[in-house]
């Protein structure tokens, strides 16, 4: 019989799907157990809670094994069912044989079930033998198995509850903290990159995914390119390129929907795409901040496992945070862009009001000029800078001043034509002209001009001076579409300088003029003024000097003619011969003195011809040749042979020369001698010169306002009169001329007698 039994198990569990859930020494300890409770008369409960501890032991988890006992529980409740209604079937007799063939019919019936196991089989197998030996009543046998059945169903039914609510609990929980998690990293970081790869770390391991991307648009191109990946090496996210136009991803984009596909080359994709990648189940959300559309967030299994509605759920709650995070980085990074390029505006406005300060000291055009250009190429950094401006006689052409940069080799002689060019006529109408590339430029001079230089694009900006364009700032590149509206505003504000400082240096130099008109008038006025003085002075020391002469000279033609009456009686060799011969000298040397005051007081007028006045200075050394040579004095001569002939009193003027000839000797035989220099030179138009200048002890400061005045000299008593100097300034001043005299005490005197060529001489 149970050779039998044995066969029929076999035959109905042979083909059947079983599946080996517990290791073997577990299942052999749980039918020992099973057996040892019936023959003591125990609960199965016992076993059951027995059963779950050895599983854990044994490595299973909490969970796993629960379920599994779970369905232990159930394949026992029903087998003990049957059991019942076998032994009620026979009035209560044992019928241990019949019920092995209802639990191996049973056991097959279970193969058939999915996550019934070969354990179930062995332990009601264990069981029914076990309770069979033990010899206890079917009846009650079954009746206590229904019960711990109907106590372990119960008690399975709220473990699995439990369980479940754990479960959903512990999800939930692994959820919120992965939500705050990436809402934390939004809040903390400012690295996109590294924002976008924590949220996708998150993903990744919530919704147990193996691969996930964000992928943002191209504004330019509409393309959608990887940015953070996970899963796959990012050479490889590197080859996936999505249009947001005309596919899949466009309907994600623009209509903001989730979606969920099967398979990547669903999407649209470009290059290798999502399929090269294995990619399957895939899961879409769109990236968006309000209005803006940022790019998609897409995560994928490699097994056909699709995601539930609640992992998308997840994902776009994660689609959220990553989108808050990108629109917070380009934000961000918006801001720190406005804020560089606001340092860099005040950065470069201070560059130009420092040029500006500088051009405003400038007193020159050439110093503009220069400052302008040093500002434009060595300060501001452009590539080429020009300054044109209007030239005196033609203000309707602005021809080049200066240039520097690549603009350095520009033609000198370029020219904008303010009324007949395109460009002058914007250039007179206060307009900037910007020209971002010269290809496009209509007038082919402007090209032939501009493009051997390298010259691609080009700024113009007008110098308006009164509201005239007074010149232009010209700046360049090499580059088209290099200058824009900023070199625009730039240049406009430096061309504002620009005009300030031409009008101040303009203002400048009519000043200058002015003051230059009035210091020669002033120095004429006081030379007038010294005149008149000098002239009132000496009418009355002449008067004087007629009146002393004409009372000298009687006595002293008494004096002179007594003496040398008395001589001729005399012996020679008398002592009183020589006392005569002392009185002689001393009375011829009054009368000569006397016949220079009357000479100073008769005012000879000067009788004009034309001569050369090369030959009289020429003449007057050749006069005084033997003194200057017994006084050591060597001399230089400098005489222009181009100079033109003068109209003047050559007699009078050789006297002027002779005189400063032998003061000069004078000043100079303190010394041992010395070197005279006589040179001569024309001045400006109408005007000649004759310098004499030597290197004699000099003349102190405080004597040379009072060189002229008569009877002054700075000679030793006995060898000056002091009337030279007074009647040789007389001499050219009625030559309509003038003296120049300077002197260092020590170094030696100059003195320049500066003639008219045609004769201004005084009537």
């Amino acid at each position: 019989m149970s050779t039998e039994w044995g066969g029929y198990i076999s035959r109905e569990m042979a083909g059947r799907e079983i599946r080996l859930d517990f290791p073997p020494h577990l299942v052999i300890a749980y039918a020992a157990l099973m057996g040892v409770a019936w023959v003591a008369h125990s609960g199965a409960g016992v076993i059951h809670w027995a059963f779950l501890l050895f599983s854990l032991q044994s490595g299973l988890d909490w969970v796993t094994a629960a379920r599994r006992l779970s369905s232990l529980r159930g394949a026992l409740g029903v087998i003990f069912s049957l059991a019942w209604v076998a032994v009620s079937g026979a009035g209560g007799s044992p019928l241990w044989p019949g019920l092995i063939p209802v639990a191996g019919g049973l056991g097959a019936v279970l193969a058939r079930i999915r996550g019934a196991s070969l354990y179930i089989l062995a332990i009601l197998g264990g069981y029914a033998v076990m309770a069979g030996l033990a010899g206890l009543p079917p009846g009650v046998v079954v009746f206590r198995l229904g019960l711990i059945a109907f106590v372990a169903s119960s008690l399975g039914v709220m473990l699995r509850r439990i369980i479940s609510q754990r479960e959903r609990a512990e999800a939930s929980e692994r959820r919120v903290r992965a939500l705050l998690s990436a809402a934390q990293g939004i809040t903390g970081e400012l690295d996109l990159k590294a924002t976008l790869e924590s949220i996708l770390d998150r993903v990744v391991e919530l919704l147990n995914v193996e691969k996930a991307a964000i992928l943002l648009e191209e504004p330019e191109t509409g393309k959608l390119r990887v940015v953070a990946a996970r899963g796959v090496a990012p050479s490889e996210w590197s080859k996936v390129v999505l249009s947001s136009r005309g596919s899949l991803a466009e309907e994600v984009m623009k209509r903001g929907r989730s979606r969920m596909v099967e398979r990547g080359e669903d999407i649209g994709t470009e290059g290798e795409g999502f399929k090269e990648l294995g990619m399957r189940g895939i899961a879409i959300v769109p990236l968006s901040v309000g209005e803006e559309k940022l790019g998609m967030l897409i995560v994928s299994n490699r097994r056909e496992r699709p995601l539930l509605v609640e992992d998308l759920e997840v994902l776009r709650l994660f689609g959220t945070f990553a989108a808050v995070a990108i629109h917070k980085a380009k934000a961000h990074r918006r801001t720190e862009e406005a804020l560089r390029s606001s340092e860099k505006r005040v950065g470069r406005l201070k560059v130009i009001a420092e040029i500006g300060r500088q051009i405003s000291l400038t007193r020159t055009m050439d110093e503009l000029i220069e400052r302008t250009l040093e500002g434009i190429c060595d300060r501001l950094g452009y590539e080429g800078g020009a300054l044109l401006v209007s030239q005196v006689g033609e203000p309707e052409h602005l021809k080049v001043a200066s240039s520097k940069g690549i603009l350095e080799g520009m033609s000198k002689e370029a020219k904008v034509d303010l009324l007949g060019s395109e460009i002058g006529r914007d250039l007179r109408d206060g307009r900037p002209v910007l020209v971002r590339d010269i290809e496009h430029v209509k007038d082919a001079g402007v090209r032939a001009l501009l493009k051997p230089l390298g010259v691609r694009s080009v700024l113009l900006v007008p110098v308006l001076v009164h509201g005239q364009a007074r010149g232009a700032i010209e700046v360049a590149s090499t580059e088209p579409g290099a200058l824009g509206d900023e070199a625009v505003a730039e240049m406009e504000m430096l061309a504002a300088f620009v005009a300030s400082g031409m009008e101040d240096v303009e203002l400048h130099v009519e000043l200058r003029r002015r003051a230059e008109e009035l210091e020669r008038a002033y120095e004429e006025l006081q030379r007038s003024q010294e005149q008149l003085i000098r002239a009132a002075r000496l009418a009355t020391v002449g008067e004087l000097a007629a009146i002393v002469a004409h009372e000298l000279n009687n006595p002293l033609t008494a004096i002179l003619g007594y003496s040398q009456l008395a001589m001729a009686q005399i012996e020679d060799g008398s002592p009183l011969k020589e006392d005569l011969k002392v009185i002689e000298g001393e009375a011829l040397r009054t009368k000569e003195i006397v016949r220079r005051l009357l000479d100073f007081a008769r005012e000879v007028r000067p009788k004009t011809v034309e001569f050369d006045l090369n030959e009289v200075v020429e003449e007057s050394v050749k006069v005084l040749a033997y003194e200057l040579e017994a006084s050591n004095i060597k001399v230089e001569k400098d005489l222009d042979p181009s100079l033109p002939k003068v109209v003047a009193d050559p007699g009078q003027i050789k006297q002027v020369l002779t005189n400063m000839i032998v003061n000069a000797k004078d000043a100079m035989e303190p010394k041992g001698g010395g070197t005279l220099r006589l040179a001569t030179r024309s001045r400006e138009p109408g005007w000649v010169e004759v310098e004499i200048s030597d290197t004699g002890v000099g003349i102190p400061p405080e004597h040379l306002p009072r060189i002229f005045d008569p009877f002054f000299t700075t000679k030793e008593p006995g060898k000056g009169t002091g009337l030279g100097l007074t009647v040789c300034h007389r001499i050219v001043s009625q030559h309509g001329g003038r003296i120049e005299v300077e002197s260092r005490v020590g170094e030696g005197t100059t003195f320049r007698v500066i003639l008219p060529v045609r004769g201004k001489v005084e009537q």
